[in-house]
């Protein structure tokens, strides 16, 4: 259904939800190109790059086929964090680590959070894991 969610939102900005099949945990996103967004949401590579964030780890560790795609509505551009904020209210997202729309811009994880991801991530991308893992270079 790939190629069906990329072409009915090509242009469309809006509210997006991900729901975890076998926990039920949600992620609320917002995009001014809904298509887009869903294309590096759909890229492996793209979302190994941001293991950073809850859904990307969550998406690595329980597969795509794991996950429900939602449009919860289209919006004006304009309105996109107000109407984000209200589904925060609303469903209270777990895979959201900011439950203020739009505040991510700025943000700054404190020391002792980054510590806290280091170590979580600590030999989780090694060996066969890594990306890689394998290739060879030339001089």
């Amino acid at each position: 259904m790939r190629k069906e969610i990329l072409k009915e939102n090509k242009g469309k900005s809006g509210i997006n939800l991900l729901t975890n099949k076998l926990i039920n945990d949600i992620y609320i996103g917002q995009s001014i190109d809904i298509s887009k967004r869903f294309r590096n949401y759909f890229n492996f590579s793209y979302i190994k790059s941001k293991n950073s964030f809850i859904i990307s780890r969550a998406l690595i560790k329980y597969g795509y086929s794991n996950f429900s795609v939602t449009i919860l509505e289209y919006c004006d551009k304009s309105d996109l964090i107000i109407r984000e904020q209200y589904y925060f209210n609303k469903l209270n997202p777990q895979y959201n680590i900011l439950k203020i729309a739009g505040s991510y811009w700025g943000f700054k994880h404190s020391e002792e959070t980054k510590i806290q991801i280091s170590k979580s991530l600590k030999g989780i991308y090694i060996k066969e894991k890594s990306a890689l893992f394998g290739r060879t270079y030339t001089e």
